[in-house]
């Protein structure tokens, strides 16, 4: 699945009345899906700034 897929189903998972592990849980994959987004926007970045320069 897409990195950005994920991202947006865990978006748009219902995230109430979770237990103090379903949340650990949930932050450890919110973190791995920043992580990896960022590393997407900086290769991105990095390609960019060579045709600028």
């Amino acid at each position: 699945m897409d990195i950005l897929q994920e991202a947006t189903i865990f978006e748009n998972a219902k995230m109430s009345h979770m237990s103090t592990s379903d949340r650990v849980i949930a932050s450890r994959q919110a973190k791995r899906l920043v992580l990896a987004i960022h590393e997407i926007y900086k290769k991105i970045n990095d390609n960019e700034s060579y045709v600028y320069q």
